[in-house]
């Protein structure tokens, strides 16, 4: 079985202000290994949570600059809640010769395949990013999916307090290992939002399983305004853990105005009730 691996950096950035609706910024980072066994020329995603017009910038690795369109056939989204994002214009090998044979380097080890590193940021009012699938092509052909992308995080803003949920969009049992928190003073450029990559951080949460359509809740505690609530974990599938995502993101801490404070509180609350959805939705 072919093992498709992505490490990801992801990070988002929510915003709650005076005005009642959510302004936010989300940004992603992905370092992407090339385990199909053969070499690639384009990089696709398709992302849940996101518009075109909310587009600001990319990461592109070594590819031209990403492709970013509304993606209108996901059912039951439309385009105006998801985006369809190509990167062209590159090779990325699979670390293997034309026999199949891993390519070595002059030591005699394996140089293994080509790891690439992109990332996307989007504004407006977009406080969720939701990767429904990734996968390379070759020549336009679909070569092979990176199953271990699907997972996809929501995040918003709750008084002094941040409500974040993971949600598991794979077809496969997802285990988080490692999760950690982090709160900084100021945003964390989109290309440093590299995981397990400095210190600092809370201890770990316990390893937790996913099913498929499952999701978590967080409810991290209180910070204050202006702050940046940073959150990294180790993601895998339960059946083949070699199929790894390693995953950050970030979220700015904006108090809710005073007349809004009552229906925040109340909200909170009722976040840690308990399951949202059985065997997926925990608050902790």
């Amino acid at each position: 079985m072919k093992r498709h691996t992505l490490f990801a950096a992801m990070c988002a950035v929510a915003v709650l202000s005076s005005d009642p609706g959510l302004a936010a910024t989300v940004s992603g980072n992905w370092d992407i290994v090339n385990n199909t066994g053969q070499d690639a020329n384009d990089l696709h995603m398709r992302i849940r949570g996101a518009r075109k017009d909310a587009f600001q910038e990319s990461v592109d690795g070594p590819f031209g600059q990403a492709d970013v369109e509304n993606a209108p056939d996901i059912p039951g989204i439309g385009e105006a809640n998801a985006v369809e994002v190509e990167w062209d214009g590159a090779t990325v090998e699979d670390g293997l010769d034309d026999d199949g044979n891993p390519i070595l380097d002059n030591e005699g080890n394996p140089v293994g395949p080509d790891e690439i590193h992109v990332g996307l940021e989007f504004d407006k009012d977009v406080n969720s990013l939701m990767v429904v699938d990734a996968y390379w092509t070759k020549d336009g052909q679909e070569i092979g999916k990176i199953d271990s992308a699907k997972l996809g995080f929501k995040a918003g803003g709750l008084f002094a307090n941040t409500l974040m949920t993971l949600e598991n969009f794979s077809d496969h049992e997802l285990t988080v290992r490692d999760l950690q928190w982090l709160v900084i003073p100021d945003v964390l450029p989109l290309d440093q939002m590299l995981p397990y990559q400095f210190g600092g951080w809370s201890s770990s949460v316990p390893d937790f399983s996913l099913t498929p359509g499952a999701s978590i809740d967080f409810f991290p505690g209180p910070l204050d305004a202006g702050e940046f609530l940073l959150a990294q974990m180790d993601v895998f599938q339960t059946s083949e853990p070699s199929d790894r995502t390693q995953v950050m993101f970030q979220h700015e801490a904006v108090p809710l105005p005073a007349a809004a404070w009552f229906a925040a509180t109340g909200f909170a609350m009722l976040a840690g009730l308990g399951r949202r959805r059985m065997r997926g939705s925990l608050v902790v």
